[in-house]
């Protein structure tokens, strides 16, 4: 996921492309899980996903939670000299 985002900041790309962008770019696995997802959540064929929840969805599906805790942990433990990150 990293790395599409630093692609999408390079290329500039608009935020209702994103999805259709990232899910082009999913392999083996995720490819399958978003197969499915389309199948089962979007039936009527409207893909309206937001690029946020696109990426909860992904996150939600492919990092386990106590993961997600430490990197979230990590990121507001962040200082650069003596600000942290919520300054």
């Amino acid at each position: 996921m990293r790395e599409i985002e630093k692609i999408f900041r390079a290329i500039r790309c608009a935020d209702e492309d994103k999805v259709t962008l990232a899910t082009y770019m999913l392999q083996e696995r995720d490819d399958v899980w978003w197969a499915s997802l389309l199948h089962t959540r979007f039936k009527d064929g409207a893909i309206d996903v937001a690029w946020d929840e696109f990426v909860r969805l992904f996150r939600a599906k492919f990092i386990p939670e106590h993961i997600q805790d430490r990197m979230e942990h990590e990121f507001l433990s962040l200082a650069q000299g003596s600000m942290t990150v919520l300054e």
